[in-house]
């Protein structure tokens, strides 16, 4: 054993009984941030083991990642280094479930079973003996007021709604337990046997450090990239040791080599290329480890084969990497990596109508992304996709069944009311739509990065009320009207806090890279629709901004969309 840290495998009870521990998050840690899309992965994660278990007869374990601490100097108390965000979300977990099941197993008797868990359980991984938490929040002292109060004090607990707008940690805790008490809900025939799964069979690493310093130092080689081809390595290492011919091996060598230099001028890594090859060889959710399932995979092939088929892989995603087809663009900017192993599916078949099909496959993305869902929500689709693709599927087969899908989930009726909103600004879709609108004016275009380099320009300024030139502007009509699709634009970062609170005519100007006073020459702003609102107004002497504008712009976008989207607009 080291003498610098201990890691010790525990159950999910274990993590929170064994030596009665305490967790405390410092105020050095980062506010609870976990959204819609990590609590959905975590669960997604926990329960299809559960239920893979549970149709194979299979007794194993389930790891759901590690957590760094570092003893206190009171004993049984520990700092959390590394995995406050998982444990806040588990707390939340067990918080739900005892809310919603508080009689969970309690017809089962304890010496015929002895791993039954029951509620009493359940409250000692929430509570010690002297009843005092076993998470507490040192991040701020609002949070752990909000957590105590929201989820661990909490009567009404059921009755949490989720919130309409996220913008604090209080938010974040209530999103959270209102997905999982969704959840649980959906599972209740078979509530027992998943409590039993979660706290016995779920797994997770516990590595006590005696020092702080030494803690962060463990934290930041972990999460080093240069660790992301661990799951890779033992592909490689095991596909070597199937290969009894030295000269074979150095072949095998030398394209795996290859395969690495292609990789270096993308943005992915083995292990990632690796996933998207086991998802077309599988077409199906994986229920194992990486380096599992592929070993399962290539079990009756030649290790040469197999590299030379990885390497086909490569090439076409250096292709994709670097392609200038705008039409692609679009899908760079979505949340879902799936999209990569469809779109690599649709080459490696050779699909006859691959255009039209990918066209498809994004318009049905961006909707469920649009409609506010998460990966979950698409992730089976996604899976039979791949496999209809291999199955030689028409595009209108499939296009059927994408189609069904959306109704079934009223995706367009929902994509629809958050596209005409005025709240448009704050999602973070918000970029990328406005950025395949400007594809959509261009017949050649170079590809947008979403990054803070782009900005999202209000026309009309977010403090307009405070401002000269702003004042035919009612503010409460203006503030309606502020963040809607029809007041935004698209400008450089240089351009965007130049352009700032001046009045609309100055605006204009920056724009048209004349500068706020008309003197300078930088240049128009890159971004056509940008340069449409200077068109607009180019033979008025006196422009002007007002909510008129914005909804009549906003209704023209819309429209734009609506086609690019294929959403009826009566």
């Amino acid at each position: 054993m080291s003498r610098f840290f201990e890691p010790k495998d525990l159950s999910i009870s274990g993590l929170f009984k064994n030596d009665d521990p305490i967790y405390k998050i410092p105020n050095y840690q980062r506010p609870y941030s976990w959204e819609d899309e990590q609590v959905d992965a975590l669960w997604d994660d926990i329960y299809e083991s559960y239920d893979s278990n549970k149709s194979s007869g299979d007794e194993s374990n389930y790891f759901i990642g590690s957590i760094i601490v570092v003893k206190t100097d009171k004993p049984k108390i520990y700092d959390v280094v590394d995995g406050q965000q998982r444990l806040t979300t588990l707390m939340i977990l067990f918080r739900a479930i005892q809310a919603l099941y508080p009689k969970v197993n309690e017809d089962i008797n304890s010496d015929e079973m002895p791993d039954v868990v029951k509620s009493k359980l359940i409250n000692s991984c929430i509570f010690n003996d002297n009843e005092s938490k076993r998470l507490t929040f040192y991040t701020d002292e609002k949070h752990g007021n909000a957590f105590t109060e929201k989820i661990i004090n909490n009567n009404n607990f059921t009755d949490i709604q989720k919130p309409y707008k996220i913008h604090g940690v209080e938010d974040r805790f209530e999103n959270t337990a209102y997905i999982f008490i969704q959840k649980l809900k959906k599972i209740e025939d078979e509530i027992g046997e998943f409590v039993n799964y979660l706290f016995n069979k779920v797994m997770i690493i516990k590595i006590v450090c005696k020092d702080p310093n030494f803690a962060i130092k463990l934290f930041q080689v972990l999460n080093n990239r240069g660790l992301d081809l661990s799951q890779a390595d033992l592909i490689k290492a095991y596909l070597i040791s199937t290969i009894k011919v030295d000269e074979h091996k150095n072949t095998f060598i030398a394209s795996w080599r290859s395969i690495e230099t292609k990789l270096d001028s993308t943005d992915i890594s083995f292990n990632d290329l690796f996933t998207y090859q086991l998802h077309y060889l599988k077409a199906s959710n994986p229920k194992k480890s990486l380096n599992q399932e592929l070993e399962e995979a290539f079990k009756s092939k030649d290790a040469n084969t197999i590299i030379i088929e990885t390497d086909k892989l490569s090439k076409l995603y250096a292709d994709l990497y670097s392609s200038r087809n705008k039409e692609l663009y679009g899908f760079w900017y979505l949340p879902w990596d799936i999209w990569k192993s469809i779109y690599l599916t649709i080459k490696l078949v050779n699909h006859r109508e691959a255009d039209p099909l990918l066209r498809e496959i994004q318009r049905f993305f961006y909707l469920f992304w649009i409609a506010g869902n998460t990966f979950s929500a698409v992730k089976q689709t996604s899976y039979n996709l791949i496999g209809s693709i291999k199955d030689g599927k028409s595009m209108q087969e499939i296009q059927n069944t994408l189609e069904t899908k959306l109704q079934e989930e009223e995706i367009v009726k929902k994509a629809k009311e958050k596209l005409v909103s005025n709240d448009f600004y704050s999602k973070k879709w918000a970029k990328p739509i406005l950025c395949l609108l400007e594809y959509s004016y261009l017949e050649e275009a170079d590809f947008i990065e979403c990054d803070k380099k782009l900005q999202l320009e209000h026309i009309l300024p977010q403090k307009f009320f405070q401002r000269d030139g702003w004042l035919h502007i009612n503010k409460d009509d203006g503030e309606k009207h502020l963040n809607s699709l029809g007041n935004l634009t698209l400008l450089s970062g240089a351009k965007n806090p130049e352009a700032q609170n001046y009045p609309f005519p100055q605006k204009l100007s920056i724009y048209e890279g004349k500068g706020r006073n008309g003197t300078k020459n930088k240049g128009w702003t890159q971004y056509r629709m940008t340069q449409n609102i200077v068109k607009m107004f180019k033979d008025q002497s006196e422009p002007m901004w007002d909510t008129r504008k914005i909804v009549e712009r906003g209704d023209s976008l819309l429209t734009e969309l609506f086609a690019l989207f294929k959403i009826e607009t009566y």
